[in-house]
């Protein structure tokens, strides 16, 4: 099932029973802070597919936390490594 809400009422309207796929896990993750002075880096991406359309995350924090700054960069076609 796509993820699109367009999508979604249009199946909706034409009484289309919809099963969307379970996640197969969740982990609790636990962010943990930078020592002081410093600044956190956090970084994510994704490339559904191999290849497939990707794109990162990146997420600057400091020590207390507070969201320093942050950019999201779409890669085009690639793998995921």
């Amino acid at each position: 099932m796509q993820s699109s809400m367009t999508k979604f009422n249009i199946l909706k309207f034409f009484l289309v029973k919809i099963y969307p796929s379970k996640a197969p896990a969740m982990k609790f993750v636990m962010w943990e802070p930078p020592a002081d002075g410093w600044i956190k880096i956090n970084t994510n991406g994704a490339a559904p597919g191999s290849p497939g359309i990707a794109a990162c995350v990146v997420l600057f924090r400091n020590p207390l936390g507070d969201f320093l700054g942050g950019f999201a960069h779409h890669m085009g076609i690639s793998f995921a490594l």
